[in-house]
């Protein structure tokens, strides 16, 4: 069994895009899954999502309510806790713009925890920042699965709410901190698995960019909208996005 997970705090995302991730869910994951929401609203979402509120109410509380303008996804790091929602065992994470667009197979077949390798940075990123912390690191947490019930989640967890403090104020995000504490310990997607709508699939196919960007690559699994600057899949209004999306609307 697996139990997917999206979030969704106020107003920026409606309960459309909860509801795509779960419709497209169902269409390319094979085995049996159990969908839940993490939100303030639970207005809208479709019938067999399961709303809830986060059990680490403190986290929650701090990253909502904080003005820090980084870190701000720390809440993904709740994933690690013992019973997050009171799920036991395999939870499978996405972000509310990621368009699943194949089979899930080598998503969930992945060893857990596992995160998305940015196969799409050139090998010198990391260097070219030297040891500014906020801005290196090769994972992206748009899509994250773990295990609670696994002795390396739990480390994770410990390690996290022992260090608070000190991570959300030189750490970027959730993915710096992993790649930076924890990446002898995470495990990655295989290639040609997940890919960035913006970024492209692998360097160094993809650097000089033009044309690479913004394709539809049917050989993979999961398209991720990770940069600020880009409209969300839902407002897309023509091309492969549009058609990816309105066969589930």
């Amino acid at each position: 069994m697996i139990n997917l997970m999206t979030m969704k705090w106020g107003d920026k995302f409606p309960p459309e895009y909860p509801n795509l991730i779960h419709r497209m869910a169902k269409k390319h994951m094979t085995c049996e899954f159990e969908s839940y929401c993490m939100t303030d609203d639970g207005t809208g979402l479709d019938p067999d999502i399961h709303v809830v509120e986060c059990t680490e109410k403190w986290l929650w509380d701090d990253i909502t309510n904080n003005n820090q303008w980084f870190f701000w996804d720390g809440i993904k790091m709740s994933l690690f806790a013992p019973e997050l929602c009171g799920i036991k065992g395999k939870i499978l994470f996405s972000d509310l713009d990621n368009l699943f667009i194949g089979p899930m197979d080598r998503v969930v077949n992945t060893p857990t925890p596992a995160i998305i390798e940015c196969n799409w940075m050139p090998p010198w990123h990391v260097g070219m920042h030297g040891a500014n912390y906020f801005l290196t690191m090769l994972f992206n947490a748009s899509l994250i699965y773990v295990d609670n019930e696994q002795s390396t989640t739990s480390d994770i967890w410990t390690h996290f709410t022992t260090n608070y403090n000190k991570i959300k104020g030189s750490l970027y995000s959730t993915d710096a901190y992993l790649w930076r504490v924890w990446r002898d310990k995470m495990n990655v997607y295989p290639s040609r698995t997940v890919y960035s709508y913006n970024r492209g699939a692998a360097y160094p196919d993809n650097f000089s960019m033009g044309a690479e960007k913004y394709q539809y690559r049917p050989d993979h699994a999961v398209c991720i909208f990770m940069e600020d600057h880009e409209p969300d899949p839902l407002d897309v209004k023509e091309g492969w996005v549009a058609e990816q999306c309105n066969q589930f609307l």
